[in-house]
């Protein structure tokens, strides 16, 4: 009897395995549903986040080292054995349709590209081609130098030239006002010259008519009888040819003088006129020195520009 009591007590009351089995059924089945659902969702929010890793290719370093950091987080927080999943992670081989944006600590992905043992050969032509290029404008790059130090050589001596040239047609024109200049100074001269033959000219003219006329007048008083009042007459016209011929005479010296001051200005101005010439020839070869020299000299100074 005790028996059966003890074994209906044992059975009535409830053990740790009746009482886990005896708890709500609803409560139960809404925690192991918000359990699944919860890993269900992390599950595909991990798958997801793969895939998008694995179709974007635009992931700079700095995002690809913030992505590497979360990752080794959601490791150490999933994994209990962290430090050898870690180690393991570090040894593992790259699969080969891993992407270049496979997220990654960024000093690692540093290492990793560091470490790569063989190139690309499009990479290597494209640098051999780049390396060629780089070679002929360099080369072009000298050539355009030297040229341009040679059009400035060019372009200094034609603005020489150009000078040079310059003063010359304005000696040159100075030249030419003081030809002009004596030519209007000959002319009046010769215009006097010519005033003072013409004058010469009549008064020769004048006493030669008068003489003419004086010794006519004589011929005609020797027909007539002689006496000495005609003879005292003969006299005096004896003495007016003297003084006549002696007019002549001083008139003509004193035109010969008149000539030789005309002579003499004539040579003053030919000597003034040599002189003239003779500076600027001096002037231009000055100038002509001082342009050799700076031309000389030029070079030097572009190449020490240059």
């Amino acid at each position: 009897m005790g028996s059966s009591l003890d074994h209906r007590r044992h059975r009535l009351t409830p053990s740790f395995a009746d009482s886990a089995i005896d708890l709500d059924p609803s409560e139960n089945r809404h925690q192991l549903s918000g359990q699944d659902s919860r890993e269900k969702t992390l599950g595909d929010r991990l798958n997801r986040l793969a895939l998008l890793a694995a179709k974007r290719n635009d992931i700079s370093e700095h995002d690809s080292g913030t992505i590497g950091n979360c990752l080794d987080t959601l490791e150490s927080l999933l994994d209990p054995r962290h430090e050898l999943t870690r180690e393991i992670a570090r040894h593992r081989p790259r699969s080969s349709h891993s992407s270049p944006s496979t997220p990654a600590v960024g000093s690692r992905a540093s290492n990793n590209s560091a470490a790569r043992p063989g190139v690309d050969p499009a990479v290597d032509s494209s640098h051999r081609q780049l390396e060629a290029l780089l070679k002929e404008l360099t080369a072009v790059n000298a050539q355009l130098q030297q040229r341009r130090a040679e059009s400035r050589h060019l372009h200094g001596l034609f603005i020489q030239k150009c000078e040079g040239l310059a003063q010359r047609i304005l000696h040159l024109e100075d030249e030419i006002q003081n030809l002009h200049s004596d030519i209007l100074e000959d002319t009046i001269e010769l215009e006097g010259l010519r005033g003072t033959v013409r004058g010469l000219e009549s008064w020769v003219g004048r006493w030669q008519r008068e003489r003419a006329a004086k010794e006519a007048q004589d011929a005609g008083n020797k027909s007539s009888k002689k006496s000495p009042w005609k003879r005292k007459k003969h006299a005096h016209n004896i003495g007016d040819n003297e003084n006549d011929t002696d007019t002549l005479i001083d008139g003509i010296t004193a035109w010969m003088r008149g000539w030789k001051d005309i002579e003499e200005g004539f040579h003053v101005r030919a000597r003034r006129r040599q002189a003239r010439r003779d500076q600027r020839r001096q002037r231009q070869n000055d100038s002509s020195t001082t342009d050799d020299s700076s031309t000389t000299s030029q070079p030097g100074r572009e190449s020490q520009a240059d």
